[in-house]
């Protein structure tokens, strides 16, 4: 994309992978938002840029296309060599200009990588939240919940009603697009809806590694239909799928100042891990 000199930045390809690897294997400042073991299926995903001097790979910056208009810093490295400002105004400007080409309209960074967020503070990025992360051991349910709407799994035809709940429950960095929701669909083993007559008013799906670990990754209630025990139903079920799976520690995350989401996982016996991320977004 960009040649300076000795400098060029450009698009990886299947061939840079090895040097890819190398570079996070050895340099002090990596983070990943995907396992290395996946590395090869996001090397021909637009932007995961590289910049090489003297054909020697200094750094990288990848990100999600989690929205046609949003984008998410999906992964980062740099040679232990290189100063971080070097690096981000070597790699952030043709991923910006690529990005805005493309109809995107914002990046977003969510992670605990201290250098990294510093680095994009510093070029225009603001803190939109900060996450804190809560486990729960066993499977005690202290509440069912409202029993009056129906809880399902989720198909296709409710995409663009989550599209629509979303937009109204949550600020953009959070919002899905009907393409993650299928991919979440396809990926994870719970995935529901909680519908009132015709109305999804509600949406909660997990996960389990491969070590028989749980993650609540979302739930999410209608605003309209806060305060009316739908997310208790939701905590209540995910809790119940828990079990038949056989899974006794479960993890989730959340923004700090929700302080209602935090009172319904604390009832429900979560407690705070004493781990915190942050949450940037800068408009392009």
């Amino acid at each position: 994309m960009e040649t300076e000199g000795a400098w060029v930045v450009r698009q990886v390809t299947p061939a840079d992978e090895s040097r890819l690897r190398q570079l996070i294997a050895r340099a002090e400042r990596v983070t990943l938002h995907f396992r290395v073991e996946d590395l090869a299926d996001y090397l021909t995903r637009a932007p995961f840029l590289l910049a090489e001097e003297a054909g020697k790979l200094r750094g990288f910056l990848a990100f999600f296309v989690r929205h046609a208009s949003r984008v998410l810093l999906a992964a980062a490295a740099l040679a232990d060599d290189w100063t971080v400002f070097s690096w981000i105004d070597r790699l952030l400007p043709p991923c910006v200009a690529h990005l805005q080409t493309c109809g995107v309209r914002s990046l977003s960074y969510i992670g605990s990588a201290t250098w990294l967020a510093e680095a994009l503070q510093a070029r225009g990025f603001h803190l939109i939240s900060r996450i804190v992360a809560y486990e729960k051991i066993g499977w005690r349910i202290p509440a069912a919940g409202n029993q009056g709407v129906q809880v399902r799994a989720v198909q296709p035809a409710d995409f663009s009603a989550l599209v629509s709940l979303d937009a109204l429950a949550f600020h953009p960095l959070w919002r899905n697009s009907a393409e993650t929701f299928r991919r979440w669909r396809a990926t994870v083993p719970y995935f529901v809806v909680a519908v009132a007559g015709q109305d999804v008013v509600g949406y909660c799906y997990c996960s389990v590694s491969e070590q028989r670990q749980g993650h609540l990754i979302r739930v999410a209630v209608h605003p309209a239909w806060q305060g009316r025990g739908v997310g208790t139903r939701l905590m209540a079920e995910a809790v119940g799928f828990f079990q038949k799976a056989g899974v006794r520690r479960v993890t989730l995350n959340t923004q700090e100042e929700n302080a209602p989401a935090q009172r319904l996982y604390r009832r429900f016996g979560f407690s705070p891990m004493g781990r915190e991320a942050i949450a940037l977004w800068r408009d392009l």
